[in-house]
């Protein structure tokens, strides 16, 4: 009995050490830098598990360079409706201000459907911090 308590035990310790492992992975961050007339933007994702085109579609359209108004729908959504996945984008503008601080955090509230082109964002807030001198 003693045997199977310690078997037992020790199977539950490794289980909990490999799931801490595994959950401390690293970050999968991604980061776009654009420069439009003369102002620097920086897109971030944070733990984003969306393509890196969808990123940086959806980058280019919030710092201004693309027009996302003509979207392409699949037939799958169109049937049967979008497959809504929702991150967090934060743009930083550059050098906004003379004094410190001097550049400008968006942060975006972003929807897309997982199988198509469909993506709208929505400001959550703006904060100023100190990244550039």
């Amino acid at each position: 009995m003693k045997k199977t308590i310690k078997v037992l035990a020790f199977l539950l310790i490794m289980m909990t050490v490999l799931t801490v492992v595994a959950s401390a992975s690293g970050e999968n961050t991604a980061s776009y830098n654009y420069e439009v007339d003369d102002t620097e933007y920086t897109v971030t994702f944070s733990n984003s598990s969306m393509s890196r085109e969808k990123q940086e579609a959806i980058a280019r359209k919030l710092v201004g360079i693309d027009d996302s108004s003509a979207q392409t729908y699949g037939l799958k959504c169109t049937l049967f409706g979008h497959d809504y996945v929702y991150e967090t984008a934060y743009v930083t503008t550059h050098k906004v201000r003379t004094t410190a601080p001097r550049c400008k955090k968006t942060e975006y509230a972003v929807t897309y459907c997982d199988d198509c082109d469909y993506y709208e964002e929505e400001i959550v807030g703006t904060e100023f911090i100190d990244c550039c001198s």
